[in-house]
């Protein structure tokens, strides 16, 4: 038998505190990405709506991945 505690995680960002940093997924906030961006927020969250922003959704937290900021940085 295995005796050590085994952890057990409610969602994807209590896993992720446990990665090593270089494991962890590239994704910012909204309001960090504001500023990668250089949108204003009703910007952000319109083109959101739209869906020429995509996002991903970990429970009441919204973040675009890095690869989308990439993306929108080389557009510009």
């Amino acid at each position: 038998m295995d005796a050590s505690p085994k952890a057990t995680y409610r969602n994807a960002s209590e896993i992720a505190r446990d990665l090593p940093r270089s494991m962890r997924r590239n994704d910012t906030r909204l309001e960090e990405s504001r500023g990668y961006l250089h949108l204003s927020r009703p910007t952000l969250y319109g083109k959101i709506a739209k869906g020429e922003i995509k996002t991903i959704v970990d429970g009441k937290r919204r973040y675009i991945p890095g690869s989308e900021i990439a993306r929108l940085s080389r557009a510009a």
